[in-house]
């Protein structure tokens, strides 16, 4: 399948474009697509857990949104004959739908043709470079690269994006992923609170998508144009902020991985032969990321990112070295601190994660509104 679920559950009247180059864009699945989806979230919501959701209280969520007032409620009212109830909620899905150039067709075609001739069902494996692989991809980090310029706090923030699902063969194959049951929890009750008016609240992120409709299509536009002559750094970035959100568990990784970013868009290798290589580049992450934090706010405290920047790349640098009693020391300085046990470090390295998803924001969007800056920037 061409489509990939995200976070959102929205009555989409028109498709939304967000790239014209890959040519992906957001909808409500086709009728097809509903009933192969509504077997995937039935098959999901029923694995026993705090968020399962069977089909008679898919039956009695359904009728209580049908009571609400809006876009949401007017939808279940709609379709409150459908006995179903996972029809009707897989049909109020979010998808991206993204061009295939005819693969999955042909796929199913020549699918069709063995079984015909020989009874046996085919078994497809692609290499990890096949083109439809790497649309795929292309695809997932585009997504990526949106999702992050779409934060507007950070407090909380993980790396979390829009897409719930980053495989095209999880639905069909009805994959098990216990973030399923539990974004639609979320969805169900946050029709019944304020909990997206509370913006430090990283649950609310993904809970609203009119709030996120206007700046999806604004910075689709933005990033759209750009990929057109930059999609290899692009979805570059993309890879690594999903690699640092999906495939990542230890925190010393991810911030290596996100500071890589920066390192990535912003600095340049030193003559070996005139400068210490990693003090050149520890002062090019620090200057060149206080000029991007003062020309996006005037009143940004500069003294404050000097010594937070300093910090980060110190820190940066003894976990690639593998200085562990380094690593050991700054735990313990940040415990008399905060007060909290050593050995959480995730809690610890927490606040800076936070603060690289905030300053790569920053440098994507100066690059976006202003590439040949961002390369001069990183050229001297």
């Amino acid at each position: 399948m061409n489509i990939l679920l995200t976070r959102f559950f929205y009555p989409i009247h028109e498709p939304i474009e967000l790239c014209k180059t890959l040519k992906i864009k957001l909808e409500n699945p086709n009728q097809s697509e509903t009933v192969i989806l509504a077997e995937f979230l039935e098959a999901n919501f029923s694995v026993e857990s705090a968020w399962s959701v069977n089909i008679k209280k898919a039956r009695h969520i359904v009728k209580e949104l049908s009571e609400i007032e809006g876009e949401i409620g007017n939808y279940f009212k709609k379709n409150s004959g459908i006995e179903n109830p996972f029809i009707i909620i897989a049909g109020l899905c979010v998808i991206v739908r993204f061009d295939d150039d005819g693969f999955n067709k042909s796929i199913q075609e020549e699918g069709d043709e063995i079984f015909e001739s020989t009874g046996s069902l085919p078994f497809v494996l692609l290499d990890d470079d096949h083109p439809y692989l790497e649309k795929v991809n292309s695809v997932v980090n585009y997504l990526h690269c949106l999702s992050l310029l779409l934060v507007s706090n950070f407090d909380g923030y993980n790396g979390s994006s829009m897409l719930l699902l980053t495989s095209d063969q999880d639905i069909p194959s009805r994959k098990i992923n216990s973030q399923v049951a539990l974004n639609f929890t979320i969805f169900y009750m946050g029709q019944y609170s304020n909990e997206e008016k509370n913006e430090a609240s990283s649950i609310a992120l993904w809970l609203s998508f009119p709030k996120h409709l206007s700046n999806i299509k604004l910075i689709s536009n933005l990033i759209g144009t750009v990929y057109k002559d930059y999609p290899d750094k692009i979805n570059y970035i993309g890879s690594l902020l999903n690699t640092s959100l999906n495939e990542i568990q230890d925190p010393n990784y991810v911030i290596i991985t996100l500071v890589s970013i920066i390192e990535m868009l912003l600095t340049h290798n030193p003559d070996f032969n005139r400068f210490n290589i990693e003090d050149s580049i520890n002062k090019q992450f620090v200057l060149k990321m206080l000029i991007l934090l003062n020309y996006e706010s005037k009143n940004c405290n500069l003294e404050y990112w000097e010594i937070k920047l300093k910090e980060i790349y110190k820190l940066r640098s003894m976990i690639a070295h593998g200085d562990f009693k380094g690593v050991m020391k700054y735990k313990e300085n940040l415990k008399k601190k905060l007060n909290k046990d050593p050995e959480d470090s995730e809690g610890y390295f927490e606040k800076i994660i936070e603060n690289l998803y905030f300053l790569i924001q920053i440098i994507i969007k100066s690059f976006l509104e202003n590439p040949k800056f961002i390369e001069l920037l990183q050229k001297y």
